[in-house]
């Protein structure tokens, strides 16, 4: 882009400019214009004339991928610094005829090249990652860490007008901190502890007054007189938009002012030197608002000296001494729910030379008090307080009597005591020969808990013996016998799983089963216990789970709930010849007293008590049998089955939900079952998410 004072000119690839992003402009001594940068992904610099553009490559002797710096000098020749591929880099020489390149093995202490100046003396300095290299025509000498600043990555270079060389960090761990001065022997450093905005320094430029100027990126501007540093930062509000501070995003000119790129785009004009700020104005605008707080505040600048249009100064805001607003040309806000009392707000403008407004205008106004903090208002409250202090003394009166009667009423109940004394003889009575129905169950279920336990030991035995002659000698036995010793083992593990069965059922109504909370992942025990049950499913038969979000950890007995599940889904794929068994895993927000139904119309039931905390639901559904509505009263019971058939046909001894049951009570959870023959059956699971032992007892003092 050209600028003349006037109107901007673009230059593109399509004039013969190159199409790669642009690093350097320089201006040679024959008048000619030189912008160097990349053009088709390679090093290259378009040379205008005044009439036309051509465009050098590395065809004709530049090197690496792309130009960093370029630098004319006074007698003609054109400096390049190139950069990519270390191997493919250096410093370019053109003299208008030639082009020479140096890289590090002519002594160049680093061929990615950052930036080039010269002093006096005739010498030419090169900014690299590796180090500072100086060129005298013949000699080159690099300053290492010891001799320059103490880190090797230098990023730009100006030379000032007392002949002093400065050197800018060009940031990460590479780069020292702050910039360094050379005066021909020693070395000056200076960082944020002298006065620099930031310690990275991407660019230096000396103004006309020879005050120079240092882009430290997010930390804005800063500026050195020779005595005094200053900054101007965009974070406190001093610089209108983000300044990127990289290299080539400074730019004076000739009457004083710099010209500051922005991020990511943009740029502004910045004067410093101007001692007329622009200034700011407020339409007028009530100064007591309702009590809603709503108030349309608008506001204007101008600039004294007409330099920046209307429609280019930019504004900032704040209410009641508050954080200054972002930048922005707007002149208008709608403040909304201002609290009630005094408020004052505040706008200031800043003009296209970065000249703010010291003394911004000033609205101060009051939003008025809703009605209830009316003094009336508040009056009345005190009366109708004053009246509820009165009725409630009645109210104490009228319960004096009350209690009165009470005491009248308490002895016409003695004279029932009697009649209850008689009654409560009776209740013993019952009682007793309930405990004694109880002690004879007691004995029932002690008998079978103690015949089942004389079973298991011989039947364990046949088991283990059964299942050895066929693992290590059935291959060797006639089909016939082989069969029979199947049928064998498969009759003794089912007469293994009813002696369990009973054992649990005598040990839960005994009341010996200790619950063992602790917190286990639902996920895993679930997916552990389909893995138990898979020999189950038959062909044609799909068992699958389904766990939503938010479920997580349970903290309950997971051996006990682990028995539920296995039960519920032996059961379900025991009576499903095809379809599918699905469990599902969820945790409800709020508590229903009866299971969701994912079957409309068919009648259920429920069994156990809700929580009334948060609880885990463990939904098994199955598109089995079904089981008839006049069975569904008695199902959880022991013993019972739906018809005689099923027993006949599927096997089991009843105990299976029974125990279910039971178990889900002892954890404090609730079972019900939907059901609809030939369609399938669900049953519902619900526990407390976290078990309390409270829940437990009460279950069983409930039994």
């Amino acid at each position: 882009m050209r600028y003349d004072g006037k109107t901007w000119t673009a230059y593109t690839a399509a004039d013969g400019l190159i199409d790669g992003q642009v690093w350097a402009i320089l201006k040679a001594k024959d008048g000619s214009l030189w912008v160097a940068g990349q053009h088709k992904g390679k090093s290259a610099a378009a040379r205008y004339d005044g009439t036309r553009w051509r465009i050098f490559s590395t065809a004709d002797g530049l090197v690496g991928d792309i130009i960093f710096s370029g630098y004319a000098a006074p007698n003609g020749d054109i400096w390049f610094g190139t950069g990519g591929t270390a191997q493919g880099a250096g410093a370019v020489r053109f003299d208008g005829t030639t082009w020479k390149v140096y890289t590090n093995k002519d002594g160049l202490i680093h061929n990615l090249v950052y930036d080039i100046a010269q002093t006096p003396d005739g010498a030419i300095w090169f900014a690299t990652l590796g180090g500072l290299s100086r060129f005298d025509g013949a000699h080159w000498t690099n300053f290492t860490p010891g001799e320059a600043p103490d880190r090797q990555r230098m990023a730009t270079l100006c030379v000032a007008r007392d002949s002093s060389l400065w050197v800018g960090s060009g940031g990460g761990i590479f780069s020292f901190k702050g910039v360094a001065r050379y005066d021909g022997k020693t070395w000056k450093r200076y960082t944020t502890e002298e006065g620099l905005g930031g310690n990275w320094v991407g660019q230096i430029v000396q103004s006309p007054d020879g005050v120079l100027w240092f882009g430290t990126g997010n930390e804005g501007l800063s500026q050195f007189d020779g005595v005094t540093w200053s900054a101007y930062s965009h974070s406190r509000e001093e610089i209108p938009i983000p300044f990127a501070g990289w290299r080539r995003t400074i730019c004076g000119s000739s009457d004083g002012a710099l010209y500051l790129q922005g991020d990511p785009g943009g740029f502004m004009r910045f004067m410093p030197d101007r001692q007329h700020a622009p200034e700011s104005f407020l339409e007028p605008a009530s100064d007591r608002v309702s009590s809603a707080g709503n108030i349309l505040l608008r506001w204007s600048g101008r600039d004294l000296w007409d330099d920046t249009p209307p429609q280019s100064l930019r504004y900032q805001w704040r209410m009641d001494n508050g954080t200054w607003s972002s930048w922005s040309d707007r002149t208008d806000f709608t403040f909304t729910e201002l609290t009630s009392g005094k408020h004052t707000f505040e706008v200031r403008t800043v003009d296209r030379d970065g000249n703010v407004d010291a003394t911004p205008a000033v609205h101060a106004f009051v939003v008025e008090a809703p009605w209830w903090k009316n003094p009336y208002v508040l009056g009345l409250m005190t009366v109708m307080l004053g009246l509820a202090g009165v009725q409630t003394a009645r109210v104490v009166r009228r319960d004096r009597r009350l209690k009165e009667a009470n005491m009248a009423l308490s002895a016409g109940n003695k004279e029932l005591f009697a009649l209850n004394q008689a009654l409560q003889e009776k209740t013993e009575d019952l009682e007793a020969a309930n405990r004694q129905i109880q002690e004879a169950n007691r004995l029932k279920s002690q008998f079978l808990a103690n015949m089942s336990h004389e079973l298991r030991t011989p039947m364990n035995a046949i088991i283990g013996f059964t299942r050895l002659v066929l693992r290590r000698a059935g291959d060797l036995l006639p089909e016939r016998q082989r069969d029979n010793l199947t049928k064998v083992k498969a009759s003794a593990d089912h007469l293994l799983n009813l002696i369990n069965d009973i054992l649990d059922l005598s040990k839960i109504e005994a009341g010996r089963v200790d619950i063992q909370a602790k917190p286990f992942d639902v996920k895993a025990l679930i997916a552990s216990c389909c893995e138990t049950v898979s020999p189950l499913v038959r062909p044609g038969v799909a068992l699958n789970y389904e766990i939503t979000d938010g479920v997580g950890e349970a903290h309950t007995d997971e051996a006990r709930l682990r028995q539920i599940i296995i039960n519920l889904l032996s059961n379900a794929l025991k009576f499903t010849e095809s379809g599918e068994v699905k469990v599902q895993i969820t945790r409800p927000s709020t508590v229903d007293r009866r299971p969701p139904s994912p079957i409309p119309g068919p009648p259920s039931t429920v069994v156990g008590r809700p929580s009334e905390e948060g609880f885990l639901e463990i939904v098994v559904s199955d598109t089995g049998i079904g089981i008839p509505p006049e069975a569904l009263g008695y199902i959880f019971e022991e013993f019972r089955q739906a018809d005689g058939s099923t027993t006949r046909k599927y096997g089991g001894t009843g105990l299976g939900l029974s125990i279910t049951r039971k178990l889900t009570e002892l954890l404090g959870g609730t079972i019900g079952v939907e059901s609809e023959v030939g369609k399938g059956s669900t049953f519902t699971v619900r526990i407390p998410f976290v078990y309390r032992e409270r829940q437990g007892e009460e279950i069983r003092r409930g039994d």
